[in-house]
């Protein structure tokens, strides 16, 4: 089968704004297979590469890199469209299609967007053939599974690649890449998915056949037996735990209305009785409480009343032993005062003999009185101030207000006493209701029997359901078994047969795995004579690789250089690891079942000028029937595009417009 591209159609798309069509195979010929598209960097190249990849597989497309699906339609849709409030966006790829019998037909492909956001957008895909109208009418995911199987993604990234991903077949150092792509390509992982059904098949028909002998059936019914015995003696097992749940129950109803009557009633008056022993403790300490405040209010005024008398009496005899003392100065100071006053010699010239002599009798008079006068016994003084009349008073009733609290005092803790010694009674009365009730020892005795018997009553009851459970356990077992049993009798009658598909599926599977070596082998021979034929021009080394060899089963590809030495890719430079790349590129293509358009975007890309010059001039031509080439002015110069002038069928300039920021496409290359 072969397909050839005709026209790219475009629509909102990057920067190609209303509706673009772009042909593909004008003058298109045996000997003109190649169409060059010219433009310098963002004038739209990459836009048509990955539309093509986009009209073909969809979601399945590589090239969105680290984006999503549909966060990159919506990052590719035009800009201005989108301002302009256009949501719309359309790609479409007609491909004529050529059967081996020589018909053509044009299958044409329209995927069509509707974008709301980088995470909504809105898909619909029209398939149809153009010369005999054929729609192909179903579901998204059936559409795209249709355009998987006719154009495979793995496949497609071998005719629809760039520089990016020739590094990275360049760079595969296990062959990942390449053996899924050999497989997809030669069509060995279909032979290979065959082979694994078939195995599949196999083991399912083992699985349910699986060693059907007579013994096997009589093994069978020797557990049919086994299983009605079981049965029957769960059913015994049955009606004994039945009996035993039947006793229980008399004896758990007597606990039970003991506890009802008697252990119900006890734990209520014990819950009462305790409540109110409870609240006459706690009045019992309230009286001690009150009692010993009366004691801390009461201690004080006992202290300090005989301090109050004690200081009222030295008070008192203080104020006497000072006015004494103060009469005895007073007096004392009176007569020194009269005796200077009659000593002094001018009174005394003015005396009489005889006044002088009656003053000396009294001189002597009160010198005598003096003498042996009555003297004041010495006290101590605590108090350095004399109280008046009114603080003594005062003294005087704080001594009675302290006399007649005591005696308050007193009478308030006496009748605190009495109602102390009638709560202790109460409490007694209480302690000893509380010890005529059933003790706690024989309560919990009472109810841990109970919640025993509760348990072994549940465990009887798990057991009865167990048993009932196991009984129609056994029963279902007994039922599946006679079924199986019946199903083995006729499956040991059909065994022949299976055996027979059995051994014709093995036979085909080892048919199969022969043809896929065969195959590998076949093919792999294929694929190393065009890579020596491709990788040798490109090389342009005369004489320097020869014995080309490849494993069929890893496809690693190794040869000798002229002193005899392996060489293999890990061995190459960066340039001639691109012309590895190049050249299986190419032994693919020439190897696969159908024959695709070749599309190559930044052709020339990580070549140097020697290499580019013979890829341009011996790849190129030789690439695929139909060759579209995305170039910049310096990949494929003027001068390159002369050395391949006879190949070319249409050539493409895309030029940006500077007023609207639009590609516009005409028909030339850069001068």
């Amino acid at each position: 089968m072969q397909y050839t591209y005709k026209e790219l159609y475009l629509k909102n798309i990057g920067l190609y704004k209303n509706d673009v069509v772009i042909p593909l195979n004008q003058n298109l010929s045996e000997s003109r297979n190649i169409v060059l598209s010219g433009g310098l960097n963002g004038a739209g190249k990459s836009t048509q590469m990955s539309a093509l990849k986009i009209v073909l597989n969809g979601q399945d497309a590589n090239c969105f890199g680290q984006q999503s699906y549909h966060g990159f339609i919506h990052d590719y849709m035009n800009t201005r469209s989108r301002l302009d409030g256009i949501k719309t966006c359309e790609i479409g790829l007609s491909i004529i299609v050529e059967s081996g019998k020589g018909k053509a037909d044009d299958l044409v492909i329209k995927r069509i967007y509707t974008v709301h956001s980088p995470t909504i957008v809105d898909e619909e895909v029209l398939i149809y053939y153009k010369e005999t109208p054929r729609l192909v009418d179903s579901s998204l995911e059936e559409k795209n599974n249709f355009l998987n199987k006719i154009f495979p993604p793995k496949i497609m990234e071998r005719f629809l690649f760039d520089a990016d991903a020739q590094s990275k077949l360049a760079d595969d150092k296990n062959n990942v890449e390449l053996i899924k792509s050999f497989g997809d390509i030669l069509n060995i992982n279909g032979y290979i998915g065959v082979e694994k059904s078939l195995e599949n098949l196999e083991k399912q028909i083992l699985g349910e056949v699986a060693d059907v002998e007579k013994s096997d059936v009589m093994i069978l019914y020797g557990q049919i037996i086994r299983c009605e015995e079981k049965r029957e003696k769960q059913k015994k097992e049955l009606a004994e735990y039945e009996r035993e749940l039947k006793a229980l129950d008399i004896e758990l109803d007597h606990l039970n209305k003991w506890c009802k009557e008697v252990g119900e009633h006890s734990e209520y008056e014990r819950l009462n009785l305790e409540q109110e022993l409870l609240d006459c403790e706690k009045e019992k300490e309230s009286i001690l409480l009150s009692l010993d405040e009366y004691m801390m209010e009461s201690i004080p005024f006992l202290l300090m009343e005989p301090l109050l008398e004690d200081a009222s009496k030295q008070l008192i005899a203080e104020k006497d032993y000072l006015l004494q003392k103060q009469y005895q100065t007073e007096d004392k100071s009176k007569l020194e005062r009269v005796i200077e006053v009659l000593s002094d010699e001018e009174i005394r010239s003015f005396l009489t003999e005889e006044q002088s002599t009656l003053i000396e009798i009294k001189q002597r008079s009160a010198w005598c009185c003096e003498m042996s006068g009555v003297e004041v016994a010495e006290m101590p003084i605590y108090h350095h101030y004399a109280l008046s009349q009114l603080e003594m008073e005062r003294l005087n009733n704080t001594l009675s207000e302290l006399s007649r609290k005591l005696d308050s005092n007193s009478i308030a803790a006496t009748e605190k006493v009495e109602q102390f010694m009638k709560l202790s009674k109460k409490a007694d009365e209480c302690q000893h209701k509380l010890k005529a009730l059933p003790s706690d020892q024989q309560l919990g005795d009472r109810y841990l029997k109970r919640r025993q018997l509760v348990e072994l009553r549940e465990g009887l009851n798990r057991h009865i359901e167990s048993a009932f459970q196991m009984i129609h356990t056994l029963e279902a077992e007994h039922t599946e078994l006679v079924k199986t049993h019946k199903e083995m009798k006729l499956r040991l009658s059909d065994k022949q047969l299976v055996e027979r598909k059995v051994y014709l599926s093995s036979t085909v599977r080892a048919i199969l795995r022969d043809f896929v070596d065969v195959l590998r082998k076949e093919k792999a021979k294929e694929v190393i004579e065009s890579f020596q034929d491709m990788f040798v021009t490109l090389l342009r080394k005369e004489g320097y690789v020869h014995n080309f060899k490849i494993d069929s089963q890893t496809f690693g590809v190794s040869f000798e250089d002229n002193l005899g030495n392996v060489v293999n890719v890990e061995k190459l430079s960066n340039g001639e690891k691109q012309i590895y790349a190049t050249a299986m590129n190419y032994a693919l293509g020439k190897a696969a079942l159908h024959d695709y358009p070749v599309a190559i975007d930044t052709p020339t890309a990580r070549f140097d000028s020697h290499h580019i010059r013979n890829v341009v001039e011996h790849y190129f031509p030789r690439a695929g029937n139909q060759v579209l080439l995305y170039s910049t002015d310096e990949e494929i110069t003027v001068a390159r595009k002369g050395m391949i002038q006879h190949h070319i069928a249409t050539e493409y300039l895309l030029n940006v417009e500077p007023n609207n920021y639009e590609v516009k496409i005409t028909n030339g290359y850069f001068s």
